[in-house]
């Protein structure tokens, strides 16, 4: 599975173990397929089971992976540790695990993010991936010579949305949260500096809230 089956193991961690109702199951499909609820055909009730036992098998049908290299996270639960890289479409991507070496606009993007898609990427939880991994051989947010950024956070969370095992972005997920108390003095930091530039904006700026790189 992928960041993109987020919603699906989501909706069954919501349910829980018991006899699904057939709604219940049709949600599930729907999340799982990336359809939304009202859009999905309108199958006959054996139908929809059917398609939910295929999902089940087939998210039970892989491996089971033991790694030593584990940790405990704020949240108490225990996570492996991420991979020091990944690669998806010929490009590499690198694990930024020292937060303090990143620059103040990696803090001031993941402010603005925290506004527009909740605090924790709530709304675009792929955003996280992209925030930690980089294009290897570049900082975060490469202009060239245009001063356009060359290595999009935008673009990145798409990539890691139709790619990145769901496993692999828990155990992600699992490593921010560990990081939490090195990132959030300097979270703050990057607020107040957006304050100020808000206080005092530049000529012709919209305004609008979006992402910086």
């Amino acid at each position: 599975m992928r960041i993109k089956h987020l919603a699906f193991v989501s909706k069954l961690a919501e349910l829980g173990e018991k006899e699904y109702s057939i709604r219940e199951v049709r949600e599930m499909n729907a999340a799982f397929l990336q359809v939304p609820f009202d859009e999905f055909p309108n199958y006959r009730p054996m139908d929809d089971m059917k398609i939910f036992t295929t999902i089940c098998k087939a998210i039970n049908s892989g491996p089971k992976q033991l790694d030593p290299n584990t940790f405990v996270a704020a949240d108490g639960n225990e996570y492996i540790e991420p991979p020091e890289s990944v690669e998806y479409d010929g490009l590499t991507y690198t694990l930024r695990k020292d937060f303090t070496k990143l620059p103040t606009s990696w803090y001031m993007d993941i402010d603005i993010a925290f506004e527009i898609h909740g605090e924790g990427f709530e709304q675009m939880p792929e955003l996280m991936a992209a925030f930690c991994y980089i294009e290897k051989g570049l900082p975060y947010a490469q202009k060239d010579e245009n001063k356009v950024v060359v290595n999009s956070v935008m673009d990145r969370a798409k990539v890691f949305t139709e790619h990145m095992p769901l496993n692999t972005f828990m155990n992600l997920q699992g490593f921010f949260l560990w990081r939490w108390n090195v990132l959030q003095p300097l979270l703050m930091e990057a607020r107040a500096k957006r304050r100020t530039q808000k206080r005092n904006p530049k000529p012709n700026g919209s305004g609008k809230k979006r992402l910086m790189h």
